[in-house]
């Protein structure tokens, strides 16, 4: 049985606390009768925030609607863990991996000029090694939701298009965290729309 007892807001989602009643017997009595005791266990459940969700749709639209930039294959595309580190994708036939970035848009016609990336720190050290990663971008409206998919490709980015922000406040949960935008304003004509 589950009992609400408090929740609070995360920088990471809404932490729920939960308590479940846990049930256990004890040895017999000396009357022959045994007891039963409970006690309440705290159970903490993470809640996905609004850019989480985002960010899963975004993920679950690629890998039921394209097919892999390799090999051309349908439904070979999977999602990645949470937190992997600089891509969302990886297709399960020939080993392909590729970001995916959602954002909600008034017209799915138009390519942003930024989108939110990720943590700076793995982005820049794989550009220092010359190595990106292909781009899904996942346009949404809010109501009526439609979306659209564009492509592009790894070889189509430049360090310049990789935008560090500003490293968090002190007070915040994860101080001195570094993420970055991606600055699309001069890939805007190199994206392909596939859906």
């Amino acid at each position: 049985m589950l009992h609400f007892d408090a929740q609070r807001a995360d920088a990471e989602g809404l932490l729920l606390v939960v308590f479940t009643t846990v049930s256990s017997s004890s040895e017999s009595t000396g009357s022959g009768a045994s007891q039963t005791f409970s006690r309440l266990k705290p159970l903490r459940v993470w809640m996905a925030t609004a850019r989480q969700n985002l960010g899963a749709f975004g993920e679950e639209r690629v890998v039921k609607q394209c097919s892999c930039p390799r090999c051309k294959r349908m439904r070979t595309l999977v999602r990645l863990p949470t937190n992997f580190k600089c891509a969302d994708v990886i297709c399960d036939f020939c080993g392909y991996l590729a970001q995916v970035k959602a954002a909600t848009v008034k017209d799915i016609s138009v390519v942003p000029a930024q989108v939110m990336g990720a943590a700076w720190g793995p982005q820049r050290e794989r550009m220092e090694a010359a190595i990106y990663f292909p781009l899904f971008l996942v346009l949404a409206t809010v109501e009526p939701v439609t979306h659209a998919i564009y492509y592009l490709s790894a070889d189509l980015q430049a360090p310049a298009m990789f935008k560090p922000r500003n490293p968090l406040s002190t007070t915040a949960r994860r101080a001195g965290w570094t993420g970055f935008h991606y600055d699309l304003r001069a890939v805007r004509a190199a994206f392909v729309r596939l859906i």
